[in-house]
């Protein structure tokens, strides 16, 4: 989106980072209230642990780690958002996550299969109806 609101719509630098500094504030605050909540139910039910819902990576951990690098990539001041930084530098740590990096040379989809993040299967009762 960045590109295109300076190549195809003419917006200067400056406020294209404004722009962009804007949403992902307003989308990051609604991120750290899912997180808390899902803190809250994770602990409730006992499964609690370093991923945003549990003991192993979801799919929303793949979608934040790579929105959290570009929001500082480009220059926005994320140390507010206490819980997603938790996730992000955890992300880091994990074997999946670092070979999935665009920076790395040998990056592939198969990096990003479900097998390699140990999702279980969905329950196929859910599926029936």
């Amino acid at each position: 989106m960045p590109r295109y609101l300076q190549d195809d719509l003419n917006v200067p630098p400056q406020q294209r980072d404004a722009w962009y500094r804007h949403w992902i504030a307003e989308d990051m605050t609604s991120v750290e209230r899912l997180l808390a909540y899902a803190d809250a139910e994770t602990a409730a039910r006992g499964i609690a642990g370093p991923w945003c819902f549990g003991a192993k990576p979801t799919l929303a951990d793949v979608c934040l780690a790579p929105q959290f690098a570009k929001a500082q990539r480009m220059g926005c001041d994320m140390s507010a958002y206490t819980r997603s930084l938790r996730l992000y530098e955890r992300s880091n740590e994990h074997p999946a996550f670092e070979r999935a990096k665009p920076q790395n040379p040998r990056r592939s989809v198969k990096f990003l299969r479900v097998w390699s993040l140990q999702i279980p299967p969905p329950d196929d009762r859910r599926l029936s109806h």
